[in-house]
């Protein structure tokens, strides 16, 4: 998304952008009429297949590393994206000569440039105002690792699939120097590479990110929830580049319910930013079927006082955060199971919630991409305790090895499925 601050302009110019934007006008009048309106319908994550799926990289990541043991733990059957800068393309083909399933990849690029001078406005949920931050060179678009946060995949009733993607990621860049006419950019229009003839691209007016948005579908019911931040961002946004009055809780619901096609929103969280150490809902939370969750429990909470102050001050702010969460599901008539979690993985970013569950296309059975820390034999004794618990509620688990938590993330934050 390209935006341009309002400029005076001198009366023929006005004149004749009036006559054009009154051509356009009509025309997008008489397209709208003709054109066919494809219904959405929304398809929660447990009932896919992960026969079709996307990964994507910033402009740091040189290799797969941390996809590696996710895209080995896939089904045979999967369809494999990868969507990456062109800079890194060689590096990436270089590490996949190695691997097992490298004939299995499909690499899509999206193209960089570098730049020099470069000013750019990052979003924070928490600060109320844009951050002005400035750049000698810079290479852009940076692209990202967390494939899940840059879009969110719908079907549409034409058997084609639409991307719902965020007005912007993290930042807008600006360019131009001149006060009256600063145009800033989305730091994901790379995400335009993935369109196709069968993927449609839907910029919205919502800011967001992917893994804090998880959608539901009982009796044909769809429920959409979401993470506060994704009301404070958006308002953050609007206010610092659109005219228009900022939207309230009850119209970004309205927005939302109209882009997933859905039913009801439920917002968890207070006015305040979501808590630091946990700041995606699927770190919190893993819908199933037959309105079944997987709930992160801190599972040693009695113990809290081993820690210092600024630790408890953050581990209170994410067990409130899911008090609240459970009190609601509870209350909507959810079936809540626990995923036990220490103190020092919520401490570490490590999250059992954060898993991929799907439909084996082949068995027909429903299965957990669960991720596994490694640790000390209180760590073994965890991983083992929710294996078992995912187990007995009925579902097969395939066990995946996870160290992207050292850079604040997830295996569920790594992929998107498409279907």
């Amino acid at each position: 998304m390209v935006l341009t601050k309002k400029i005076k302009n001198k009366p023929q110019t006005v004149i004749i952008f009036s006559f054009i934007f009154l051509i356009a006008f009509l025309f997008a009048i008489i397209s709208s009429i003709s054109a066919e309106i494809i219904p959405i319908s929304t398809v929660p994550q447990y009932n896919k297949t992960l026969s079709s799926v996307i990964f994507t990289l910033s402009i740091d990541n040189y290799n797969l590393n941390f996809h590696d043991a996710l895209i080995k733990s896939l089904p045979e059957y999967s369809k494999i994206a990868i969507l990456l800068p062109d800079k890194n393309i060689s590096f990436i083909q270089e590490d996949l000569e190695s691997k097992e399933y490298k004939d299995r990849i499909n690499l899509i690029t999206f193209t960089t440039e570098s730049v020099n001078n470069l000013n750019y406005f990052l979003i924070f949920p928490e600060i109320n105002n844009i951050i002005f931050g400035n750049t000698a060179s810079s290479i852009i678009p940076n692209g990202s690792i967390w494939a899940q946060d840059l879009f969110i995949a719908l079907d549409k009733n034409d058997g084609h699939k639409q991307l719902l993607i965020s007005e912007t990621y993290k930042w807008f860049t600006s360019f131009n120097s001149s006060s009256e006419n600063i145009r800033l950019k989305s730091d994901n229009l790379f995400l335009n590479a993935l369109f196709s003839s069968d993927i449609e691209i839907n910029r919205t007016e919502l800011t967001f990110s992917g893994g804090n948005i998880l959608v539901d579908n009982v009796d044909n019911k769809i429920t959409v929830f979401c993470g506060y931040d994704v009301i404070r961002k958006t308002q953050l946004v609007w206010k610092s580049i659109k005219e228009s009055s900022v939207p309230d809780k009850t119209e970004i619901s309205e927005l939302i319910k109209n882009y997933f096609n859905a039913d009801e929103v439920v917002f968890f969280g207070s006015i305040g930013s979501q808590p630091d150490l946990l700041f995606h809902l699927d770190q919190a939370m893993l819908l199933l079927n037959d309105k079944t969750v997987f709930l992160t429990n801190i599972s040693d909470i009695a113990y809290i006082k081993d820690y210092n102050e600024d630790q408890i001050t953050a581990i209170l702010e994410v067990d409130n955060f899911l008090q609240e969460i459970r009190t609601t599901l509870v209350s909507m008539g959810y079936t809540i199971l626990n995923l036990d979690t220490s103190i020092s993985n919520i401490l570490n970013n490590q999250f059992y919630a954060n898993a991929i569950p799907y439909i084996d296309s082949d068995t027909g059975v429903r299965t957990i991409l669960l991720p596994i820390f490694s640790g000390d034999e209180m760590q073994e004794e965890l991983n083992n305790k929710n294996i078992t618990s995912i187990i007995k509620s009925g579902y097969a688990v395939i066990p995946v090895k996870d160290s992207t938590n050292t850079i604040r993330g997830g295996i569920h934050c790594l992929i998107n499925v498409l279907e």
